[in-house]
């Protein structure tokens, strides 16, 4: 079994005609003159505990899990929880490091007994967490965003309200006490700040029109400004200089800036990300996309799954790129990509063989090291199975280990990733249960359907 894993979740880097097709011209280069890693098949952390923290039916395979770390060594967790009656609401769960749930918020009744789900946090530090979400209205199609602020108690401190029908994406903080929210409206939303006295409001969009956008809290939790994005978005971060950076995907065209993005074909789709300055102002944009696909006027599906920010203002991405086969079928292929802040590649590490189209997610440690999470469908004797691989990338780029390995049927995922010092902790849904596949392993979860949350923690 370890053999014919090796095979279908080989970490090694494939030839320069494979890679060029899975990426943009531009980078083959570059990308072809990082070296092959390693593999082993020792697992360089200890897996400390694996446990479930919510069972339902309404699992499913888009909805969102969204991880974040506090300096006291806490995950928390935002997702949603299902009531008796089928109703999802917006969650959030503080774990400890020893993985007891400490709090739970945003549950029932806590906003006038109207559901919805947490889509994503964004923990600043000192126990205090940003969640982003949404609620639904009384009426069919009637939802409104929500962003708040939580303290250690997890008590709901501060709330930024949405007026209008609107969905928030992300959440990011920085360093500053600002904070960016990404989502969506659809007509007139009103967007205002910390009090009632003193918030300064803005409106996004106007009626009977809908789109994207970037809005911007200061230190004082004032809205400062509001950006409209042409592009879905789908996660923001940001660095020490007040600068934000989010990615995201689009179809035939985008604008961001000063520059317009075509994809290769009128029905294909290219990630994007786009850097925006301290004032709001669009200031840099990068296209991802297979603009050497060689089979051209077949559609193709390309994204950017996740983004990091390092110190230096290098971004560095986990980029999928699917095209169909000549065989038939489709092929997904995965490459870490990292940039300077002008845009230029600094390297790349494309996976050689192909992976599920199953979201990727990467988290880098204080050490540079890279950690990745992937999967890898598999067939066997008419069983569908998903393999969900966790990969360590040392800080040059030059060799990756297993860190873990799990089996699970089909629409199970690992969607988020966080880091606390030497300790990775991964969250996601499994469907059918989940089973580790190291050798002697005991932890799984039976059955069921849910959300998971794990504790790695490295070796010395």
């Amino acid at each position: 079994m370890r053999r014919k894993l090796r095979m279908m979740i080989g970490l090694r880097v494939a030839t320069c005609v494979a890679t060029c097709a899975a990426t943009c011209v531009a980078t083959c280069a570059v990308i072809c003159a990082a070296p092959a890693p390693a593999h082993a098949d020792d697992s360089t952390a200890a897996l400390t505990w694996l446990a479930q923290y919510a069972e339902s039916r309404r699992i499913s395979s888009g909805h969102h899990v969204d991880l974040g770390t506090d300096d006291r060594g806490n995950v928390h967790l935002a997702s949603f929880a299902t009531d008796s009656a089928g109703i999802d609401y917006p969650r959030v769960i503080r774990i400890t490091p020893d993985a007891e749930a400490e709090y739970r918020r945003m549950e029932r009744g806590e906003r006038g007994e109207r559901a919805g789900r947490t889509t994503a946090l964004a923990a600043t530090g000192d126990g205090n967490v940003w969640i982003a979400g949404f609620v639904t209205g009384e009426s069919s199609g009637d939802y409104a965003g929500f962003l708040a602020l939580l303290n250690g108690s997890g008590e709901t401190v501060l709330s930024i309200p949405f007026e209008g029908q609107s969905l928030l994406y992300d959440v990011a903080s920085n360093a500053r006490g600002e904070v960016l929210a990404i989502g969506e409206s659809n007509g007139p939303v009103h967007v205002g700040g910390q009090a009632e006295s003193s918030r300064r409001a803005h409106t996004i969009g106007a009626a009977g029109e809908s789109g994207y956008f970037a809005a911007k809290l200061n230190a004082g939790h004032e809205v400062e400004w509001i950006v409209p994005l042409d592009g879905r978005p789908a996660e923001a971060a940001g660095d020490t200089q007040g600068n934000w950076y989010v990615r995201g995907a689009f179809r035939e065209s985008m604008v961001a800036g000063t520059d317009t993005f075509t994809t290769l074909g009128p029905f294909d789709q290219d990630g994007f990300v786009m850097r925006i300055g301290p004032a709001g102002a669009i200031d840099g944009a990068w296209q991802y996309g297979s603009k050497l696909d060689g089979l051209k006027g077949r559609r193709t599906a390309d994204s950017v799954d996740d983004l990091i920010v390092l110190a230096n203002g290098n971004t560095v991405v986990a980029m999928k790129s699917e095209s169909a086969s000549e065989a038939g079928g489709r092929r997904v292929h995965l490459a870490i990509l990292e940039r300077d802040p002008a845009g230029a590649l600094v390297r790349g590490l494309p996976f050689g063989d192909p992976v599920a189209d199953l979201p990727v997610r990467i988290a880098r440690g204080s050490d540079g090291v890279l950690s990745i999470s992937y999967g890898v469908f598999q067939e066997s004797d008419g069983d569908s199975t998903t393999t969900l691989v966790i990969a360590e990338i040392d800080s040059a780029w030059s060799a990756a280990k297993y860190r873990e390995i799990f089996v699970a049927s089909r629409g199970s995922a690992i969607r988020a990733l966080a880091v606390h010092e030497r300790t990775l902790y991964f969250a996601g849904h499994y469907q059918g249960g989940l089973r580790r596949l190291q050798t002697g392993a005991k932890m799984r979860i039976e059955s069921g359907h849910g959300l998971f949350v794990g504790k790695l923690v490295s070796r010395p």
